[in-house]
């Protein structure tokens, strides 16, 4: 197992290598010490971080926040939201995703959606891109985000 550290919010995602190298085999995969490393040794783990060597705007950290549906959706997407801020870190971003937002700002699973909105929309702030998970023009939440990163001119990843 890898160990690909997902956000600047904390937390490690483990991935197998194969997924990791079947996703993109044309990327090279390095296993650095860092920060990340050791976040996972305190948790237990190897210590693994994989990222791509120069990030995806050569060397500078690109923080892109992702938009989808959530609602009436089981466990509310979750997994597609981890497995996409995964392959947007082996990619050399730094993903933010909502569910690690919620999990910083210490909001209760049963809060109501306002409240997961104003905390998601601050840290859609501090993003310089936006990614778009299939499905995202069906979700209230989702097409807010994207009104405002199409009025901020922020890129699509």
């Amino acid at each position: 197992m890898l160990y690909l550290q997902r956000t600047g919010l904390g937390g490690v995602l483990q991935v197998p290598e194969s997924d990791v190298r079947r996703a993109y085999p044309e990327r090279p995969v390095h296993r650095v010490r860092g920060r990340g490393a050791a976040q996972a040794a305190a948790e237990g783990r190897e210590g693994l971080v994989v990222r791509d060597e120069t990030g995806a705007a050569g060397g500078r950290e690109v923080k892109v926040y992702i938009s989808g549906p959530m609602t009436g959706l089981p466990e509310h997407n979750r997994a597609a939201f981890d497995h996409t801020a995964c392959m947007l870190g082996i990619q050399g971003y730094t993903p933010v995703n909502p569910f690690d937002v919620a999990a910083a700002a210490g909001i209760p699973d049963d809060s109501a959606w306002s409240t997961y909105m104003r905390a998601d929309i601050k840290a859609l702030m501090d993003c310089d891109a936006i990614h778009f998970l299939p499905g995202w023009n069906a979700s209230a939440g989702a097409i807010l985000e994207a009104k405002i990163a199409g009025a901020l001119a922020m890129p699509v990843v």
